[in-house]
């Protein structure tokens, strides 16, 4: 399976009376051969467009596109033997969810031998069933994914785009699919770039993830590393619900103490510590240790889910979340000491956002 290659890509739309709209800005990125590779940021940070542009769909202002090393530049969508999924399905209403299937293979002119081994095996590889003899009108949302899949997958490309594909289910159903389109990865090895907002998505599907804003990498890697260590304060709160808590601080003396504050300006020595949810723990009323993190904070409010607990605490003038296991007692105004290991906290320049590996 071909590597994609993106570098220095660039995509302006016309903007009327004004600066063109730059939605991929210089955007570099390699996606291995036969790599599962998701792209993950907020509503309109670029992630559709560059997805369209890898399938032709779309021309670059600048930069180049390469499969397998051969830039694909001007080489028309039909012949990049690349499939897609698009958001919203795309099937024609017309057609039975097997003739949608079928659409694409027909045109390829490919043998009735052929079209039917396609056929039969991507229709069991996503589960269709008797669903294929309905029209699209008939269909669940699920199903109609599942139509939109199998077309994609009976082209048998080299190459496999994801656009949101999983949207429009509900919570169980999205789920379930996730599930079934890493199996399908496994089963295929093809490579694969899947376009999501959804962090949870992001996080149990990727091989790599690569988090996007304002038309640009801000991060790549392996999820957990990206989780655990990100590059800056925009990855830091991206990834993770509730996201990792921001603090600002002041170094202050030969001794880095750290002093927080609310007002901080961004002066060279100023930091913005990062502790995740989950890493902070309920203190007694005795000392903790040289090796935690501790400060004294005042609750705000309490969500019970059940099987966690989390509390919205004020700490001076700053605030934070808390993330317990089970539930808790804790009511609004009450005081309470947290703290954390000292390894957990992550330290980010409070004028750049980007990490600092050292106070």
């Amino acid at each position: 399976m071909p590597e994609v290659l993106l570098n220095k890509l660039t995509k302006e739309f016309p903007a009327l009376g004004g600066k063109p709209l730059r939605a991929v800005d210089e955007l570099a990125l390699q996606v291995r051969s036969g790599e599962l590779m998701v792209l993950v940021g907020p509503s309109g940070c670029g992630k559709s467009t560059l997805l369209r542009m890898v399938a032709g769909l779309e021309l670059p202002t600048s930069g180049d596109i390469s499969f397998g090393g051969k830039s694909v530049i001007n080489i028309p969508p039909s012949q990049r033997d690349v499939a897609m999924v698009f958001q919203n399905h795309a099937l024609f209403p017309h057609l039975t969810a097997g003739e949608n299937i079928q659409f694409g293979l027909k045109i390829r002119k490919l043998s009735v031998t052929d079209l039917a081994a396609r056929f039969k095996e991507a229709v069991e590889m996503v589960g269709l069933g008797d669903c294929i003899h309905k029209m699209p009108r008939e269909l669940s949302g699920g199903q109609r994914q599942r139509v939109a899949l199998a077309r994609a997958l009976a082209r048998r490309a080299n190459i496999l785009l994801l656009d949101e594909p999983l949207s429009h289910l509900d919570a169980p159903a999205r789920v379930g699919m996730r599930h079934e389109l890493l199996a399908l990865h496994r089963h295929f090895g093809m490579t694969m770039i899947y376009v999501t907002h959804d962090q949870a998505e992001a996080m149990s599907m990727g091989q790599r993830i690569a988090v996007m804003e304002s038309g640009r990498i801000r991060q790549v890697g392996q999820p957990l590393e990206v989780y655990q260590n990100p590059a800056n304060t925009f990855v830091a709160r991206f990834l993770g619900t509730p996201p990792m808590n921001l603090l600002r601080g002041k170094i202050e003396g030969n001794n880095l103490q750290i002093i927080f504050a609310p007002n901080i300006k961004d002066a060279d020595g100023d930091v913005a510590l990062g502790i995740r949810p989950e890493e902070l723990r309920l203190l007694g009323g005795s000392g903790s240790g040289a090796d935690t993190v501790c400060f004294t904070s005042i609750v705000d409010t309490v969500e019970q889910t059940g099987a966690e607990s989390f509390i919205y605490a004020t700490v001076g003038q700053q605030k934070l979340i808390v993330r317990l296991q089970g539930g808790s007692s804790f009511v609004q105004g009450q005081t309470i000491r947290l703290g954390c290991d000292v390894k957990a906290v992550k330290y980010f320049d409070a004028r750049s956002g980007e990490a600092r590996y050292a106070v």
